[in-house]
């Protein structure tokens, strides 16, 4: 899987000129993106929070089977939300947290976060390579980031490597490959945005914008590619969408005339069979059946989505799984 999606991200790269190493350059992509989306990550990303009940839930049912106390790895950490929702289910039994992310920008957002409640906190900004000779966690999570990865081979073997027997890797807010081989569900979706796209041209923040008076979002593609260019990395943007899709491997995009190269969404059994040697896949949990967070400030398309939930509790476009470790 992994080898034919770096092999296809090499062929495009090639056909845009760009001679830095694949692996080389999609970090540099990726933290750049990442210093822009950092300013704006939890106001832009309104989406992560609805996963926090389901993150509470999790958390929950793996509680009693871990000891008094324990040390969590938290890789990809972000602004910090996965390791706040365990200092908010667990309390005191956290010992200590380790903090990750290949961003400098991300990991200093998340130390700002979360410095003040923790007694044993540690913040890397970098690979987490560096922790394979470290003593191994109880607890090692992630969010929202298997889908930025290229390897997942590498990843998740370092992933196990890295947690106690007896203990848990609990990966959310990550997209689900059942949602994406749906045809009922990607209908639903492009009905809603249809929908809110109609709705959109009548919105008074539209005309806000276009005479001036309301800041126009950022579009971290083109910021992406300014600092490229800049950077003497490319000779010239490279195509809408491409950068995105360099970030978020494994979604899917909205359109399709949009490049993509990566697998269309995940699959924890397949994960955790393939690369977690050791490991048993445990709860897992998937919501967001019609992929858009604006379905929830609709109360008509909110009780949509709970009809096609409780139709199809397992297809939803976001899910979160716990594994543990057995031997």
């Amino acid at each position: 899987m992994t080898s034919s999606v770096i092999d296809k991200i090499k062929a495009f790269l090639s056909s845009e000129g760009i001679e830095l190493e694949a692996e080389k350059f999609l970090t540099v992509v990726s933290n750049v993106y990442h210093r822009f989306e950092a300013e704006q990550y939890d106001v832009s990303h309104d989406e992560i929070v609805l996963g926090e009940k389901y993150w509470q839930s999790t958390l929950a049912s793996i509680k009693e089977l871990l000891p008094p106390k324990i040390r969590v790895l938290d890789i990809g950490c972000g602004t910090g939300f996965a390791s706040e929702q365990v200092l908010n289910a667990y309390g005191s039994m956290v010992e200590s947290i380790v903090c990750a992310d290949l961003s400098p920008d991300m990991a200093k957002q998340c130390r700002t976060r979360l410095e003040g409640r923790i007694g044993d906190g540690a913040w890397l900004a970098g690979s987490i390579r560096c922790l394979r000779k470290a003593p191994r966690f109880d607890l090692v999570i992630t969010n929202a980031m298997l889908h930025h990865v290229v390897d997942l081979q590498e990843l998740l073997t370092t992933v196990a490597s890295l947690v106690k027997k007896g203990g848990f890797y609990v990966a959310g807010h990550e997209p689900g490959a059942a949602f994406y081989k749906s045809a009922e569900l990607a209908a639903w979706t492009k009905r809603y945005r249809k929908y809110k796209k109609i709705k959109g041209m009548f919105s008074a923040g539209r005309w806000l914008r276009r005479l001036g008076l309301q800041p126009v979002p950022m579009d971290l593609d083109v910021e992406t590619n300014r600092i490229l260019l800049q950077m003497g990395l490319i000779n010239r943007p490279l195509p809408r969408g491409a950068v995105s899709r360099l970030v978020d491997v494994h979604v899917p995009p909205s359109s399709p005339a949009a490049p993509f190269w990566g697998e269309p969404g995940l699959d924890p059994t397949e994960l955790v069979r393939r690369y977690m040697r050791g490991f048993e896949l445990g709860s897992m949990a998937t919501y967001s059946h019609i992929k858009d967070i604006g379905v929830q400030r609709s109360v008509l398309w909110r009780r949509l989505e709970r009809v096609l939930a409780r139709r199809w509790p397992l297809e939803g476009a976001d899910i979160i799984f716990a594994a543990r470790r057995v031997a």
